[in-house]
């Protein structure tokens, strides 16, 4: 019986907070709900860059056949082959089809160019490619008189990860995603502490000014996630050997400013909390957000139209893509440059908003 009141009365204390019952009770359905939804759609539209060299009525059928492949979308028509592996590099396009002069006689060979640095849509892409190669074959065959049996021959190039191992494309993503999570962990635990060991005040009364206080509960954040990330990426790479192509300084640059982002979206979170359990509890559900939009379980351009748009404001999708292009594609700067310019525009409004919202939690 004195178990069972003691229990009793830690539900009426849950009941009272009636923000945490609200998480416990409803935010799980939501996060079911919303996954579900990400990981249930089907890889389909995957871009296709053809280079036509042969432009005869036999290699326009050949790429009609090619776009009404469920999974393929024909969406790049590039004048040269080093642009059509710039669209690739660039993540715009994940198979380059490359039709040469003189197939409309022989409708013999094609070659296909893949980016093997996320396997399961190059793989998916392949296998499309090679049911619509098989259909267009087939119908010239009959059209010829002939029993039906394949002709065209198809030879693959893969980019960036020849071999199809898995863990080139998913470890440069834990490297970004652990570091995330140990940042805005650290960074939304700050405040909400000092509130529950009564320390708030001394802070308040101390010489610090506002902005101070501000910078110094997010540098500590800062660099124990900037000091994981070059541990993380030193076991990546030498122990799992992770293919690391491009720039270690781009690579660090761009990380330490994800990292300022995320440390002042955590000290956000942290104004909002009463206590740490709340913390942890926004924490996760704004991790769960992450993740379901960042593309580290499928594309985000696989996504649906409208949840594509909410993944563009999401910090972490843009990081991944970042390190991911440069371990593996060797992306430079410029090849990056849009991406790195939204980053810094999400990190401009969410420190600003974590700046207003400190003043008045700290007032």
């Amino acid at each position: 019986m004195r178990i069972l009141s003691l229990v009793w009365k830690e539900f009426i204390q849950l009941r009272r907070n009636i923000l945490l019952s609200f998480f416990i009770l409803l935010i799980p359905m939501f996060e079911f709900a919303l996954m579900s939804r990400v990981t249930g759609s089907e890889i389909k539209d995957i871009t296709v860059a053809v280079l036509d060299l042969d432009c005869s009525k036999a290699s326009r059928e050949l790429i009609r056949v090619v776009d009404e492949t469920r999974r393929l979308k024909v969406a790049f028509y590039p004048r040269s082959q080093t642009e059509l592996e710039e669209l690739i590099s660039r993540g715009e396009a994940t198979i380059g089809l490359i039709i040469p002069q003189g197939f409309s006689s022989e409708l013999s060979q094609i070659y296909a160019i893949l980016d093997g640095s996320f396997s399961t849509p190059a793989s998916l892409g392949l296998s499309g490619l090679y049911e619509a190669i098989e259909a267009f074959s087939n119908k010239k065959l009959r059209e010829a008189g002939v029993e039906a049996k394949s002709k065209v021959n198809l030879e693959t190039r893969i980019l960036f990860n020849p071999t199809y191992d898995v863990r080139h494309f998913t470890l440069p993503a834990m490297v970004g995603f652990i570091v995330y999570q140990i940042t805005i962990a650290i960074a939304s635990l700050s405040l909400v502490r000092e509130r529950e060991l009564g320390t708030i005040e001394q802070l308040l009364v101390s010489p610090l000014r506002r902005e101070e206080i501000i910078l110094g509960k997010g540098l500590v954040a800062f660099l124990a996630g900037f000091v994981n990330f070059w541990l993380i990426l030193l076991l990546a790479t030498k122990i799992y050997h992770v293919p690391f192509r491009g720039s270690v300084l781009l690579l660090g640059a761009i990380t330490a400013l994800f990292l300022v982002v995320e440390s002042g979206w955590g000290l956000a979170l942290s104004t909002l909390a009463r206590n740490p359990q709340q913390a942890i509890l926004f924490v996760f559900i704004q991790v769960m957000v992450d993740v379901a939009f960042s593309g580290f379980i499928v594309p985000v351009k696989n996504l649906p139209a409208h949840l594509r748009f909410i993944a563009f404001f999401v910090p972490l999708q843009h990081y991944l893509f970042i390190i991911r292009s440069i371990m593996l594609k060797g992306a430079s700067f410029f090849d990056l440059l849009p991406r790195i310019g939204v980053l810094l525009l999400l990190g401009a409004f969410m420190l600003i908003t974590a700046s207003l919202n400190l003043r008045r939690s700290l007032e």
